[in-house]
């Protein structure tokens, strides 16, 4: 005969569900914002992803959906980003942001970084550049290091 243990049932009931709750299980009660029986989330709990784009990525061809984030961060004070060309899939959202290192550079080298945040919002292509001619204190950029390119595709 097995012993029982009054509690022990509805406590791990309770941490079953509230593990599949973590875990993205669905309820068939309902939300605030649903009908009964059936289960929705608002579209701010699940932001459409996110793409970074930085110097190795440079050449190539980025693609994404509507409304994803694209920030593109450059390893170089002396980068500067131009805007999105023409075709209008591809917003930028406000000015790039300068951030010089705050410590082990010698001034003049550039380190810190240039970021410029986009946002996918129509289905075409966009090009997204950045341009420099100093690589270093007193120091040209080879031909080879002064253009960044990436064309970003967005589909509906």
């Amino acid at each position: 005969m097995r012993a029982h243990r009054p509690g022990i049932g509805p406590a791990l009931a309770l941490a079953v569900l509230g593990l599949a709750a973590a875990c993205g299980g669905s309820s068939t009660t309902g939300s605030s914002t649903g009908t009964p029986g059936s289960s929705t989330t608002p579209s701010s709990l699940h932001p459409p992803p996110a793409v970074t784009l930085s110097e190795a990525d440079n050449g190539r061809t980025a693609a994404v959906g509507r409304g994803v984030e694209v920030t593109v961060v450059l390893h170089s004070t002396y980068w500067s980003l131009s805007p999105p060309s023409s075709g209008g899939a591809v917003e930028m959202l406000g000015s790039p942001v300068v951030a010089p290192a705050a410590r082990g550079c010698v001034p003049g080298q550039g380190c810190g970084t240039v970021t410029g945040r986009y946002r996918a919002r129509s289905s075409g292509r966009s090009v997204l550049a950045a341009h420099r001619t100093i690589c270093g204190e007193a120091r040209a950029c080879l031909p080879d290091q002064r253009d960044w390119q990436v064309t970003v595709t967005v589909s509906p």
